[in-house]
Formats: C-alpha cells, structure tokens, sequence
C-alpha cells in the first residue's frame, strides 16, 4: 500500500504540473481511498492483538481460578479426615456430615459454574 501511495503522489504532482487538474483530483480520490483501507487494516490487526491479549490474560486468570478452587476442595477434604479423627461423638460426626455436604454443595454448584466458564472460553 505503501509503494501505491507514493506512485499517487507522485502521479497527481504530475497532473497538477501538466494542468490537468481534474485527473489530480481523482488520482487524490483513489489516494484517500487507499489511505481508509490501510488504516482500516491497522487498526484490525490493533483489535486482534489486543483481544488475543486479554483473551490470554482472561484464560491464566481463569487457570489460577481452577487450581485454586481444586486446592480448596483438597483443603476442605483434609479438613473433614482431620475433624472425623478428632471427634468421636454423635456431635462430632454430625459436625463432619454437615461439613461434607456443604462442600458437595458448594463443589457442583461452583463447579458446574467453573466447567460453563470454560467450556465458553474455549469456544472463542
């Protein structure tokens, strides 16, 4: 685009110099035209480098996410072995059973919530 950009230059100064005014004008015409689809052409490779660039940024967040919501679950299981071998009472075991059914919970729907995050990203 370049090189065709200045091969107009360099036509419409020879129109202009040979008089004839009206080839200049549409020479300048074809120029503007070609300047529109060379900035148009930059700023698309601008967006797709910048939404390549906060895709990736979005998907190592949403990475970090995962490994810290299957460390939770690991902690939360640890948690529920130590608690089970701390009590050994009625209360205690209920303590543990309420316990492991929050988790169960909070894992599928999180997890459920976590998979359609992912699942959605990969789709772009």
């Amino acid at each position: 685009m370049e090189r065709q950009i200045r091969e107009l230059d360099q036509a419409i100064a020879k129109a202009f110099e040979t008089g004839a005014s009206s080839l200049a004008y549409a020479l300048q015409a074809d120029k503007k035209e070609i300047e529109r689809a060379r900035q148009k052409t930059q700023m698309q490779q601008q967006l797709r480098k910048q939404t390549d660039r906060i895709a990736e940024e979005n998907w190592q967040q949403l990475q970090r996410f995962t490994a810290s919501f299957e460390g939770w679950q690991h902690t939360m299981q640890k948690l529920e072995r130590n608690l089970s071998d701390s009590f050994e009472s009625q209360t205690g075991k209920a303590i543990v059973e309420k316990l492991v059914q929050e988790r169960r919970r909070l894992c599928q729907e999180y997890g459920s919530d976590l998979d359609q995050v992912i699942r959605s990203c990969r789709l772009h």
